[in-house]
């Protein structure tokens, strides 16, 4: 998960196991999840730019890293 107030990264699920995050099992078992702190209703009050600056470069280093265009 990537906090809002500094873009804090924490992992929940270990990379080796799947994580429930896509509503089925064959989508969970082949996909990343990333979750995001905050609400799309009022998306100005949590998505700050250390969050987005962090979910980029943590997407950038997953895609490299696992080989995904």
């Amino acid at each position: 998960s990537l906090r809002s107030t500094d873009g804090h990264i924490a992992q929940h699920v270990r990379t080796k196991d799947v994580g429930w995050h896509a509503g089925n099992w064959y989508t969970n078992a082949k996909s990343i999840g990333l979750e995001h702190e905050g609400f799309l209703a009022d998306p100005d009050a949590w998505y700050t730019e250390a969050m987005y600056r962090t979910s980029a470069r943590l997407v950038s280093y997953l895609a490299k890293k696992y080989g995904i265009p």
